[in-house]
């Protein structure tokens, strides 16, 4: 592809401060790799808090700040899929995202990540009108999933009989949200549920298998991973193994946060 090359890294369920998301974040920040931290607003710890606004006091861009939906509970179909009406939905958001600015004021990015995955129209509809910029859910290289995005584009639907039609890099149909997708996952299974600690990871051969296919068709690039899965040395290793293997393998790539990508695709 002719654009140059953008990754951009998420790590979810951010709620209280561990080992784990300390590690991860000070790979990110050693690496000059701006890391996303998708913070649950009911359930973060003020510990927490005050490292994440710690650590974006000093390293600027390199530490984005987002909201993971509001308290990560399972409603059927995730936090926001399923039937859940409009009013329930607008409010626990909004409530959300008010906690958000009290902990971090402007320090972090309007941008929304919907737990487990799921929305619905409804909850797309809230996070237009709350005043979200970004949401972020997934994309597939695969060629029927390519296929149904296109279906998407085509009928200017973003959610095609309950499944995310991704809209990538283009704005949310019907809303000024602009949708960047993530497209390539450390961790192949979890295991326990939210509170669960145990996974099964890709190894690196198949981590880079997965961008080279994306990178064929798109040149905007998410990596996603939980921090608190990371219970192993070969895990926060592995992370390293592949920022240093797209390093090599492009050495024009650049690693963006959530805003720059919005303001480039603003000023586009």
């Amino acid at each position: 592809m002719s654009q140059s090359l953008r990754v951009f890294f998420r790590n979810d369920d951010v709620n209280e401060l561990c080992p784990e998301l300390r590690e991860l974040t000070e790979l990110c920040i050693s690496e000059k790799v701006p890391i996303a931290h998708a913070v649950e607003p009911a359930n973060v710890t003020r510990e927490c808090v005050d490292w994440l606004l710690e650590k974006k006091a000093k390293h600027g861009r390199l530490v984005e700040i987002i909201q993971h939906g509001y308290d990560h509970t399972w409603h059927g179909k995730g936090e926001y899929g399923g039937d859940r009406p409009y009013e329930t939905v607008q409010e626990e958001i909004r409530s959300g995202a008010k906690l958000m600015d009290r902990y971090f004021g402007d320090q972090w990015f309007r941008a929304m990540v919907f737990p487990f995955g799921y929305y619905n129209r409804a909850s797309m509809k809230a996070v237009s009108d709350l005043g979200f910029l970004l949401m972020s859910c997934h994309w597939n290289p695969r060629l029927s999933r390519r296929l149904f995005y296109q279906a998407g584009r085509l009928l200017r639907q973003g959610l095609i009989r309950g499944r995310h039609a991704s809209p990538h890099m283009n704005f949310y149909p019907g809303t000024r949200v602009l949708s960047v997708d993530t497209t390539v996952s450390y961790i192949r299974r979890y295991f326990g549920g939210h509170t669960g600690t145990e996974s099964e990871w890709f190894d690196l051969d198949t981590l880079m298998a997965r961008h080279e296919a994306a990178r064929e068709h798109i040149s905007t690039i998410g990596w996603i991973t939980h921090h608190r899965y990371h219970t192993k040395p070969e895990h926060i290793k592995l992370i390293a193994d592949s920022i240093a293997e797209m390093k090599r393998r492009d050495p024009e790539i650049r690693f963006l946060n959530y805003e720059e990508i919005y303001r480039e695709r603003q000023d586009a």
